[in-house]
């Protein structure tokens, strides 16, 4: 239910001329976004040893005070 919500919110947001490349190009990015993420785990699970956490700990503490900054800012 939030997903549809969510992907409602932008198409309102679209423009009211030019919606197709709009919609294409979201779609495209979305696409990118997703396949970057899914690399980016794959990459860290190969390249980390099994049972190092402290790097785990760290980036996720990281990412953890960005989010934070981010959602600060609005």
């Amino acid at each position: 239910m939030g997903a549809s919500m969510h992907g409602l919110a932008h198409g309102a947001e679209g423009p009211e001329s030019g919606f197709i490349a709009y919609a294409v190009g979201f779609l495209l990015t979305t696409g990118f976004l997703h396949c970057s993420g899914v690399a980016a785990g794959l990459a860290a699970k190969r390249y980390k040893p099994a049972k190092e956490t402290a790097m785990s700990t760290t980036v996720g503490l990281l990412l953890s005070a960005v989010g934070a900054y981010l959602y600060s800012q609005l």
